[in-house]
């Protein structure tokens, strides 16, 4: 900001000449501009991503990644994953991929609406095959590909920010994780009862 404010004439003419020569050089311009450019903002080695769980490097999304927008074969209509998320609120998507992963979905479903329903909204994905039930207003996606490229092969819970970028991602079908992720970032506050 002081070079560009620049009050004494000598220095504003060195700093135009110094400025024409540099402008010039293109490996030099392009690297200032990827430096000043907000465009190069990762999130995925920021404070805003958050990993919990052994292996997840090897498995689906990565916290700091934008979800991908997968089109869910299994709708006829053409309908595509973003359309099952909010546009205001996290939304978790809870990724089952087997039995047990079914059955603690549906405890972390309760939990998520007796806890935290004015902060995020649920969303569970499973396998075309699975039949269970979650409830009348949570959405339940059935599409094999939607699985396997969210959650790869092992039960897992991405929580998505209104931006569609993971904020959070957890190799386990659990509440906690999520609790302790909004506390950290200032969205809910410890009271007397818990939360």
């Amino acid at each position: 900001t002081r070079m560009v404010t620049l009050r004494s004439r000598p220095l504003r003419a060195l700093r135009n000449l110094v400025a024409s020569n540099i402008a010039g050089w293109v490996p030099l311009r392009r690297r200032i501009t990827r430096g000043i450019s907000q465009l190069g903002v990762a999130y995925r080695r920021g404070a805003l991503a958050y990993e919990v769980g052994e292996g997840h490097r090897a498995n689906g999304v990565r916290p700091g990644a934008r979800l991908p927008n997968v089109a869910l074969s299994a709708n006829a209509s053409g309908a595509r994953l973003y359309e099952y998320l909010s546009n205001i609120r996290y939304t978790l998507l809870i990724l089952p991929v087997d039995d047990s992963g079914v059955q603690s979905a549906g405890g972390l479903v309760t939990a998520v609406r007796e806890r935290l329903r004015d902060l995020i909204e649920c969303c569970v994905v499973v396998s075309v095959g699975n039949s269970a039930e979650f409830g009348n207003d949570i959405d339940v996606i059935r599409d094999d590909k939607a699985v396997r490229v969210l959650a790869g092969r092992r039960n897992r819970c991405l929580l998505v920010r209104p931006d569609k970028h993971v904020a959070l991602g957890v190799n386990e079908i659990a509440v906690e994780p999520m609790i302790g992720f909004l506390r950290e970032n200032g969205y809910l506050v410890a009271t007397a009862g818990g939360e």
